[in-house]
């Protein structure tokens, strides 16, 4: 069952389409950032899928790990290169 897009039935959580959706949302932000889309990362598509891995991070702590991680790693090359 799901209710406001948590699983509730066992353990509360987030059902494994939504978890797809997310998990898909990061992977499509890494390649716009690698064709160079991306520019900003205080609004648009990037806090959105930001605050999405948030949510999973909720729910899922383990899983999410590692989505944060990829989301954050083009962010601070972005910080490094501007720092040279």
């Amino acid at each position: 069952m799901e209710v406001t897009r948590l699983a509730v039935n066992s353990k509360l959580g987030l059902s494994s389409s939504r978890q797809s959706q997310i998990r898909s949302a990061v992977h499509h932000l890494e390649q716009a950032f690698l064709r160079g889309e991306i520019i900003e990362f205080d609004k648009g598509p990037y806090a959105q899928t930001l605050g999405q891995v948030h949510l999973f991070a909720w729910f899922h702590p383990s899983k999410a790990k590692k989505l944060k991680q990829r989301l954050l790693a083009p962010k601070s090359d972005e910080r490094t290169n501007k720092c040279s």
